[in-house]
């Protein structure tokens, strides 16, 4: 029975399904489960295993599953690496997602996942399956929500930079929170030149000047800013997905530029803060609306190629950074 949201309350007899490219956020939804299952374990020392199935196949997690405990009572196992699984691991996985046992609680932990693949498919029709892959405007929402509890006030402009910064590396947010608040000691307002000063910045600005090397068909330089990323430690399918989020944002510019509205209104018409409207105008004057259209409809078949099976993702995104500065 397919479901949106990790559980408020644990049971037996349940299969979640947890997966998504916000690997930190499904962690995070892993440890409070964990944390639940162990509160309402009769004994927390064997209320929860994990079991890599890259390792052991499916089979010692089965026989685990499948044990009645000793105890009673409820217990949690987390399966961790589903997509190493061999086709009759597979199914023998199915089998047990339809019919679990009662006093179990099992989490399958997958990460990024190909959904168009039968048995994705299938894993999370049997079960309770809840992808973490928020949205630009939940991605947002969730800054804003991590900033409102820090207890750090921002100026307005401030907010805004700390949200372009972090909405597409959320799971960086709060170490640069509390690295911003010993840095702020006891002033009480973030300023943008406290962030400038303090705060690790994420690709975005990387993204802004990769934008700007391909739109003036700068090849080495576009090539080299990607490698720097990927140096980093970057996800490939996060980078892609920023680069066309701007080419978006520089499309719809124009758009509502030629319709000769207000900054104002054009800047909430694109989701931009107005403090960093004039950098996304000056990008949009480099490269034309056929120009962005053809780029963004080519990031999204390379975004369906990077999501598929056995890939060298990195390789992708470059051959793609080589076709757009053609």
């Amino acid at each position: 029975m397919p479901d949106n949201s990790p559980p408020k309350a644990v049971k037996g007899g349940e299969v979640y399904f947890f997966h998504g490219a916000e690997e930190h956020l499904l962690k995070n939804a892993v440890a409070d489960v964990k944390r639940l299952v162990l509160a309402a374990a009769e004994d927390p020392t064997t209320g929860w295993n994990v079991h890599d199935l890259a390792a052991t196949g499916v089979g010692s997690l089965l026989a685990d599953v499948r044990t009645v405990s000793f105890f009673g009572g409820l217990r949690g196992v987390l399966a961790i690496n589903p997509d190493k699984l061999e086709e009759n691991d597979q199914a023998e996985l199915m089998r047990y997602a339809e019919n679990p046992s009662p006093d179990v609680l099992l989490v399958v932990s997958a990460g990024k996942i190909d959904g168009r693949l039968k048995f994705w498919k299938d894993l999370s029709a049997k079960t309770r399956s809840v992808k973490f892959d928020p949205n630009e405007k939940e991605r947002r929402q969730i800054v804003a929500q991590k900033l409102k509890d820090s207890g750090i006030k921002f100026e307005p402009s401030a907010a805004a930079m700390m949200t372009e910064r972090f909405e597409n590396r959320i799971s960086f947010l709060d170490a640069e929170l509390d690295k911003l608040e010993t840095y702020l000691g006891t002033k009480k307002t973030a300023t943008i030149a406290d962030i400038s000063a303090c705060v690790n910045a994420p690709p975005m600005d990387s993204v802004f000047d990769l934008v700007d090397s391909i739109a003036l068909k700068q090849r080495g330089e576009s090539l080299e800013i990607l490698k720097s990323l990927m140096d980093n430690g970057e996800i490939p399918v996060m980078i892609l997905g920023m680069i066309a989020r701007q080419f978006r944002i520089l499309l719809l510019l124009r758009t509502f530029k030629a319709q000769n509205l207000p900054m104002n209104e054009i800047a909430k018409k694109c989701g931009v803060n107005t403090f960093f409207f004039p950098r996304y105008a000056e990008q949009a004057a480099k490269i034309n609306s056929e120009t962005l259209k053809k780029n963004i409809v080519c990031l999204s078949q390379a975004d369906l190629r990077i999501k598929s099976a056995g890939v060298n993702e990195w390789h992708i995104l470059e051959q793609e950074i080589i076709s757009l500065t053609r």
